[in-house]
């Protein structure tokens, strides 16, 4: 496992960092995050640096160093953020667009549907920024008393949605609805009968069209219709030892969770992972598994 290594402006190694802990947060949404503590006798850094971390799992990327807590004599804090944080220092002219790249950016990364995430390419400047699919296959598995040492499920129905009544521009009796398709003004999800009844509303001015309307409706219901299920677990990667690609955990893969204690067996997706202490507890991480990623618009 390679140490943190200091960049320079052309992202050239310049020195190799020795943390005291390194501390990595990866998630799909958003950026990913990090913190180290090193000793007072490793290579000066400052804020705005970049370093390119290992987390233990596979994934070399660079991030920048965002703030520092120093101890004189003692130890240094230094917090990072993702490289591509960098999207966010510059300004979109204000004759074209009406907000500045940050906030523009902070939609993109938010907004994706839930098969896609970003992907990014740091080998070499510039920097590119992929679009990719995440995996449908499951690809990695857990089990308490072998990887797998707390679980805890969430399920939360507080935006379940079965039935919308979508509404686009316009007022009153001209306002875009899906009546002239439909003969009714709602769209119900297809298993209304596991769930019951829970009927929300949307309402855009941007959708001019019945159709179009439907369509995101449709798409409404896709993220709505189940109840959101969020799984958090204690495990360790045992690939490492093993050789088995199902004990290796990455961020994106389909999970499988066995609980014969309860009979259950539970596919969702990593979405996030918190990797405590990538050189003092190798392998050891707390996943998050989702059904269904948080975004700051539903469309």
């Amino acid at each position: 496992m390679n140490l943190p290594c200091l960049l320079d402006d052309k992202m050239k190694p310049r020195a190799d960092l020795h943390p005291i802990r390194l501390t990595v947060d990866r998630s799909l949404q958003p950026l990913s995050m990090a913190e180290m503590v090193l000793p007072p006798e490793d290579a000066p850094v400052c804020v705005r640096d970049f370093v390119r971390l290992c987390d233990g799992f596979g994934d070399d990327e660079i991030y920048r160093v965002s703030s520092i807590s120093e101890e004189p004599g003692l130890r240094r804090v230094v917090q990072l953020e993702h490289g591509m944080a960098t999207l966010a220092d510059d300004m979109l002219p204000a004759l074209t667009y009406a907000e500045n790249v940050q906030t523009i950016l902070t939609r993109l990364l938010d907004m994706l549907p839930p098969n896609l995430c970003w992907a990014f390419d740091q080998t070499k400047l510039p920097w590119k920024l992929h679009l990719r699919k995440l995996p449908e296959e499951i690809s990695c598995e857990g089990r308490l008393t072998r990887n797998i040492s707390t679980v805890r499920v969430t399920r939360d129905a507080s935006r379940l949605c079965t039935r919308v009544f979508p509404y686009g521009c316009g007022q009153g009796l001209d306002r875009v609805t899906l009546t002239p398709l439909l003969g009714r003004e709602y769209i119900d999800a297809a298993d209304t009968k596991t769930w019951g009844i829970a009927a929300r509303t949307f309402t855009s001015d941007q959708i001019m069209d019945a159709d179009t309307l439907k369509r995101v409706a449709e798409r409404y219901l896709e993220r709505h219709s189940q109840p959101t299920a969020t799984v958090q677990l204690q495990g360790i990667d045992l690939s490492r030892i093993t050789g088995e690609a199902l004990d290796t955990f990455r961020l994106g893969q389909r999970f499988r969770l066995a609980l014969p204690e309860e009979n259950t067996v539970l596919v969702e997706r990593i979405v996030a992972m918190h990797i405590p202490d990538v050189f003092g507890q190798p392998g050891r991480v707390t996943l998050t598994l989702a059904n269904r990623q948080p975004a700051l618009s539903d469309e």
